[in-house]
């Protein structure tokens, strides 16, 4: 084989081989990248639904998207009909070979430990089983990066341990013991796995052994490992517990998740977990440690000092999201949250009111005095499940020494929280955003402004961002805010100048503090909307590496991923969307937009249930006009056109109705666009019920607005839909030369995307727009032309079986062979969860 093509990959040299398969090192012909080609016995996938399961498992593999996993580019199959998947090729070796070297040094064990455990976790999260983890299937790149590989193979075969010929489908030494008799299986039998991999790596040896492969399952079924401590005398007890948990025979005693293994890991590493059991204090150690900060209080009432109310608040709450073992809420989620409460003076009583309704364990308060050039600021800890406060600390000095004061706070409270604190972290926390108290000052006062969210608010605060940078150019903070406000104008306006100004000042930001969350948050944006769409994914991952619960990190990260899935035609993104927005949706139930967008990822995959539900969630939100964070528009458009796509055309024009009532008294970025879908949503019905005239005019009213707003996000889309409309009516009237004009226009601008906006907007995508013209060319008899934009759209990740059946344009198409070849595809595409 070697020297051969298949494909586009060129065979270059023989990696490895077993009872799952050869793997092959190749090269990517058209990308010139080297992969790894891994070719399935064709005994594993004979028969057509051992095919399929292979296939719908690759599919799943693929979908995940994380730094301890081999990424897979795609599934293939050989002329021969024998299957086999491209994957990365990585340099460096197995697991396995460096363990034949000897035990691994405990930090080397530990750290590996943590990658392959992270790995695991975001396959788990994806309802995705190994079911064969073992040291062959860890690679270790020559920068010391685990990569997972194998994803899915044990399953898709179909048997849990022997086939029928006797090939052994997962090592047998690294079978949990439900593995071992065929049980069903669940994450927990990977995270048994990691423990065999954990005890291998420490000492060099299997925890459970035998001649012959009955011996070993009778072992792991009812013998108990050698005490690793009598294999290696420098194994902490804390390891060996570690180990154990993983390791227990029965599935309540393992851990339960990968990330409480994860937990642990790192906890060891910090040196956060005590070998002789947990410490005493006001609340268990195992409880999160998530902690909020309120504003500070002017106890003097000197107005020349108001600043420092939420200076200090938001200082301390940037410093303490340097400390890894501590989760801190946004201050934006934190004021939303509080306002919500009481719009008087703050008490101790609403501070564990405030503290309930965040989830938090503590909660910061305090307050500040000024007697000339001297201040004491005074800090208070409430522990929120006893309601009251475990601890308090002064810190005097003059106001120059602000910030050394606000670091003795923090050390302080650090000690009294007992929180661990690593050197590193300390060493962040001392070094202050800015040495300038005026641009201090500056920044403080614009930031009170930025958070009103009002036009002349975000006025004001620009100017004192400005004077803070101006004070000091590396002030990284100043520059973050700098960078929101151009970002909330380019949200406003669509000046495409206030996204490179803001994108400019965001990049800055992260140049002199690289650990700011909030700047990682709306780079995500920036970089989403300038379709940087790798970059946008990477500052999403760090914005929530920072600040994990951040809501509206996990919303951009789904916008992001779902960009991919519509502008690169990456069907598998989608799936990693809908996680994050339903992440979004448990962190923020009453923010609209996500559901919006898992309704249309799911009409676009033809499932409408799911679509339905977050519709009437989304209609419920904006008719009650209490969307958290903005108000928004649309989910009533987005309702009547899947009442369309299900024929239920009185419901339809119900949605459109109330849709059109709502949309004529606001004001909003994406109103324009949504009146344009309403228009031709009523154009189809009309279609529909042959009244081609009415059609014809709604149609023309949605053009007219497009022709209004051509720059609007996503308008682009707009006019392929309306235009397209047009002809359709056209068509039907007979009137076959103005139709033939109309469509024309609408190929010509999705051909060459110039002269309007053309940026990802809900319904609007390359795979409805190419959907839409297949449908005007089955309409108009054009059969081949009909196919080739139905495959475009399919291959765009267009989904939607359902309403292409029962699509009208189409009957004159559905006996050919090329159509039931793409609805047998569409069918047997697996599900989104």
């Amino acid at each position: 084989m070697i020297g051969t093509t298949i494909s586009h990959y060129k065979i270059l040299e023989k990696l490895g081989g077993g009872g799952m398969g050869v793997v092959y090192k190749a090269e990517d012909i058209k990308l010139k990248r080297a992969v790894a080609l891994k070719f399935l016995p064709p005994e594993l996938t004979r028969d057509e639904d051992a095919k399929q399961r292979f296939i719908h498992e690759a599919q799943a593999a693929s979908a995940l998207d994380h730094a301890n996993i081999c990424t897979v580019y795609e599934i293939g199959e050989t002329d021969e009909a024998q299957l086999f998947i491209a994957m990365a090729y990585y340099d460096g070796e197995t697991l396995k070979k460096k363990i034949e070297q000897g035990a691994l040094k405990i930090d080397e064990v530990i750290d590996l430990a943590i990658q392959i455990a992270q790995g695991l976790a975001a396959a788990h999260e994806a309802d995705i089983i190994h079911r064969d983890i073992k040291p062959a299937n860890v690679m270790l790149t020559n920068k010391d990066v685990a990569k997972i590989v194998d994803f899915g193979l044990a399953k898709a075969a179909g048997q849990t341990m022997l086939t029928k010929e006797g090939i052994t489908l997962g090592t047998i030494a690294y079978m949990s013991p439900e593995q071992t008799h065929g049980a069903e299986l669940d994450h927990r039998s990977d995270i048994w796995s990691l423990g065999v991999i954990y005890y291998e790596m420490l000492t060099g040896e299997l925890p459970f052994k035998g001649h012959y492969d009955q011996a070993v399952v009778y072992s792991i079924m009812n013998e108990e490992p050698q005490p690793m401590t009598d294999l290696r005398e420098d194994v902490s007890p804390v390891m060996v517990n570690i180990v154990n948990k993983a390791l227990a025979k029965r599935l309540e005693q393992r851990y339960q998740t990968a990330a409480e293994l994860i937990a642990d890991l790192e906890s060891l590493k910090t040196g956060t977990i005590p070998a002789a059991g947990p410490t005493p204090m006001v609340a268990s150690d195992q409880e999160e440690k998530s902690i909020a900060v309120v504003d500070f209080t002017n106890i003097t009432e000197d107005a020349s000092v108001d600043w420092l109310s939420s200076g200090i608040a938001e200082t301390v709450t940037v410093d303490l999201k340097k400390v890894s073992a501590l989760k801190v809420v946004s201050r934006e989620k934190l004021l939303r949250v509080l306002n919500s409460i009481t719009e008087e003076k703050i008490t101790q009583e609403k501070i564990i009111d405030l503290g309930k309704k965040l989830q938090v364990r503590w909660i910061i308060s305090g307050g500040y005095q000024k007697l000339g050039n001297k201040i004491r600021i005074t800090a208070h800890f409430t522990e929120i499940s006893i309601g009251d406060v475990i601890g308090s600390t002064k810190a005097d000095g003059t106001l120059e020494d602000i910030f050394k004061l606000q670091d003795q706070i923090i050390t302080n409270l650090m000690e009294t929280l007992q929180v661990e604190v690593s050197d590193s972290e300390v060493n962040k926390m001392e070094t202050p955003e800015t040495i300038e108290l005026e641009a201090y000052e500056y920044y403080a006062k614009g930031k009170q402004l930025f958070i009103q969210f009002g036009k002349e608010s975000f006025e004001q605060a620009t100017e004192y961002f400005e004077k803070a940078v101006e004070i000091d150019p590396k002030y990284a903070l100043a520059y973050s805010g700098l960078g929101s406000i151009h970002i909330f104008r380019f949200i406003e306006k669509t000046d495409p100048t206030d996204l490179d100004i803001g994108l400019s000042h965001l990049q800055k930001a992260i140049k002199y503090d690289p650990d700011l969350a909030d700047t990682y948050l709306w780079l995500t944006y920036a970089y989403m909307r300038k379709q940087r769409l790798e970059e946008a994914v990477q500052s999403g991952q760090k914005a929530l590496q920072l600040e994990p619960d951040n809501p509206l990190a996990h919303y951009f990260m789904g916008s992001s991923y779902q960009l991919q899935g519509a502008m690169e035609y990456k069907d598998n993104r989608y799936s990693k969307a809908v996680q994050h927005y339903k992440r979004n949706n448990e962190l923020q139930p009453n923010f609209q937009p996500p559901y919006m967008s898992l309704a249309w990822i799911y009409i676009l995959h033809g499932q409408y249930p799911k679509a339905h539900k977050h519709l009437e969630k989304a209609i419920k939100i904006e008719e009650s006009g209490k969307s958290e964070d903005v108000k928004f528009i649309g989910a009533l458009t987005m309702m009547g056109n899947l009442h369309f796509r299900q024929q239920q055309l009185d419901e339809a024009v119900d949605c459109y109705e109330r849709a059109l009532e709502i949309l004529e008294k606001v004001n909003h970025l994406y109103k324009h666009q949504f009146v344009v879908w309403t228009y031709c949503g009523i154009g189809d019905i009309h279609l529909n019920l042959r009244a081609h005239d009415k059609a014809l005019q709604n149609y023309k009213s949605a053009c007219g607005l497009i022709d209004k707003n051509p720059k609007a996000i996503g308008m682009g889309y707009c006019f392929v839909r309306g235009h397209l409309g047009m002809a359709k009516a056209f068509w039907k009237l007979g009137m076959k030369r103005e139709a033939k004009e109309w469509s024309e226009e609408a190929l010509k601008l999705i051909s060459d995307k110039k002269g309007f906006d053309f940026n990802w907007i809900w319904e609007g995508s390359d795979a409805q727009a190419y959907y839409d013209i297949a449908s005007y060319n089955a309409l108009t008899n054009r059969y081949e032309e009909a196919i080739k934009y139905l495959r475009k759209a399919v291959d765009c990740s267009w989904g939607d079986v359902l309403f292409l059946e029962a699509d009208e344009s189409f009957d004159s198409v559905r006996r050919k062979a090329e159509y039931q070849k793409i609805v047998k595809k569409l069918k047997n595409r697996k599900p989104l969860s």
